[in-house]
């Protein structure tokens, strides 16, 4: 049976996907992957980086990024 991280790694050969997703991730809540903002199905930065809720402080970083960007316009 094929774990989370080997299907990942197959539907996303690309990436350097190192880690399996992290289940209290607030972006892609332990599935590994997401919708962006353009409504695609993306992978998850916590199947790449080996860190406890990193998935968490990049969506943080790029509401706070986004805000400024749409406040500047």
């Amino acid at each position: 049976m094929d774990t989370k991280i080997d299907i990942l790694r197959e539907k996303y050969p690309y990436h350097k996907i190192k880690c399996e997703p992290q289940e209290k991730c607030k972006v892609c809540k332990g599935t590994g992957e997401h919708l962006n903002g353009y409504g695609e199905m993306t992978l998850c930065i916590c199947t790449c980086v080996g860190l406890d809720g990193i998935g968490e402080l990049f969506n943080d970083f790029v509401k706070r990024e986004l805000k400024e960007l749409r406040k500047n316009q």
